[in-house]
């Protein structure tokens, strides 16, 4: 049986800004044998690309260290502008184990990556997640806490040495997160209002630093280009906090927290009208299902669309064990969310 292992790299790059470099990632991501790309994003708002590469062992360690160097060559950080908090050109390396690859050679993948990063290129990272090297660095926002800007200073500080190389940034590319981990969602929600306060309103209540739910980051962005606000939030383990639970929560304004039982019974009682239809990706078959659904709940009417990808005959579940970008488009009341205090988006 393959031996495979999944890598979702992010760049601080997108094709909307910088075509070239966008097309040099993509071409560098095709170039290794033994590696597939599986998807590309890219986002000019975030200013930011990521890609999905599943392959051998050998053939992602390979092509992380390659799509660096070319991250390195091309992208200068002093010029980077973008919503995302950054602070790297490779801004996140993470490995995922996904077929007769444990844990533990993900993390050693991820400290031979770095070793070879530092060597070859002279920029520094930090082991996160599975990888981390001291409890606090478990959490990508804390080591990322300061962006490119705040980092030369942040890398005196006592605790913040990089695990790998000196004690300062690399000029123009900065510094790295690299590490093993669990699938992570990405999932982003927009609102049909331009005001951004309501969206980090939002993403204040729902995220485990400000006391809300523990796997999830959450941060409220401007979409500039369609004069929308987004709710942009990342799981960090979608099966401690189904997705279900956010859409319930963002759409209902936030005046109170809802629970698991709580959000799926509104969502039992919504009107969900699924068309189906499938996809081939690289010889393998997928469920497409679009479900569009509107209710009321917790004071705010709502319409969106969810498009998500269901793998067949694979694993157990019959579910895909990758990475999922999951959008979910969201008519919001802004009224429901009077009383809030404005605050700044935290990680």
């Amino acid at each position: 049986m393959a031996r495979l292992i999944e890598c979702i790299p992010n760049f601080s790059c997108s094709k909307e800004k910088d075509e070239a470099t966008y097309n040099e990632l993509v071409k560098t991501a095709q170039s290794v044998p033994g590696c597939t790309l599986f998807d590309a994003q890219t986002d000019g708002n975030h200013n930011r690309c990521v890609f999905t590469l599943i392959g051998s062992p050998e053939a992602i360690e390979e092509v992380a260290f390659q799509l660096t160097k070319v991250a390195t060559e091309r992208i200068d950080m002093n010029k980077h502008h973008g919503e995302h908090k950054r602070m790297g050109a490779t801004d996140v390396i993470p490995f995922v184990p996904q077929m007769d690859v444990t844990v533990e050679e993900a993390v050693e993948m991820s400290k031979r990556v770095a070793q070879r990063i530092w060597d070859e290129l002279k920029v520094p990272s930090f082991l996160y997640e599975d990888s981390a090297t001291r409890p606090e660095r478990r959490n990508l926002a804390t080591c990322r806490k300061g962006e490119f800007e705040g980092m030369p200073e942040k890398l005196l500080q006592p605790d913040w040495a990089p695990d790998y190389g000196e004690r300062k940034i690399h000029p123009t590319a900065g510094i790295t997160a690299i590490g093993a981990r669990m699938p992570l969602v990405a999932f982003n929600c927009n609102l049909e209002t331009s005001d951004v306060e309501i969206a980090k309103k939002i993403a204040k209540v729902i995220r485990g630093s400000s006391g809300g739910f523990r796997s999830c980051k959450a941060m409220g962005f401007m979409l500039e280009d369609r004069g929308i606000a987004q709710v942009s939030m990342n799981m960090v383990n979608y099966e401690d906090t189904p997705l279900y639970v956010l859409v319930d929560n963002v759409a209902g304004g936030n005046q109170k927290l809802l629970t698991h039982d709580e959000a799926l019974d509104h969502l039992l009682q919504s009107t969900v009208i699924p068309e189906r239809g499938t996809v081939v990706i690289d010889g393998t078959t997928y469920n497409i299902v679009r479900a569009q659904e509107a209710h009321k709940g917790q004071g705010a009417a709502f319409f969106y669309e969810h498009r998500y990808y269901q793998a067949q005959g694979t694993g157990d579940t019959g579910e895909l064990d990758a990475d999922l970008l999951t959008d979910y488009h969201l008519v919001l009341n802004p009224n429901a969310l009077q009383g809030h205090v404005v605050d700044d988006a935290g990680g």
